[in-house]
């Protein structure tokens, strides 16, 4: 859950959706992206594997959504 409430950073009249991309990243067990700027190299090929990850879980989100296929 975000720590901070969405509708104070949105218009009144805003209709979509705004959420944390790790939402969308199966098991994930985060909602925030973490940080690996004081690791090592390995932290950062951690990260860009959680990033895509919930990248591909946010695409197929999209797709169910609006009954679209992905094109292959």
């Amino acid at each position: 859950m975000c720590p901070f409430y969405w509708g104070k950073i949105t218009p009144p009249s805003y209709q979509g959706e705004l959420k944390l991309l790790m939402n969308y990243s199966a098991g994930a067990g985060n909602s925030q992206v973490p940080d690996p700027y004081y690791d090592d190299e390995n932290a950062f090929d951690q990260v860009i594997g959680q990033i895509e990850i919930a990248a591909q879980g946010l695409f197929k989100y999209i797709c169910e959504k609006h009954a679209l296929r992905a094109i292959n």
